[in-house]
């Protein structure tokens, strides 16, 4: 996330991300997550998001 310094709430904003998953996925959108504030991000996006996904057909 691109925070400023003195932010902290870096993990209620990860919390927010996991239960808006496990609402949409249920059991299936639970995992493992990283919230990590950085000074700044490439193109000044305000939140770099890494997913890994899988499909069953």
């Amino acid at each position: 996330m691109n925070a400023e310094e003195t932010f902290q709430s870096h993990s209620s904003l990860a919390n927010a991300a996991s239960e808006y998953l496990s609402e949409q996925l249920e059991e299936a959108g639970i995992g493992s997550r990283a919230a990590i504030g950085v000074s700044s991000l490439p193109g000044n996006a305000p939140v770099e998001i890494q997913l890994v996904a899988g499909v069953s057909l």
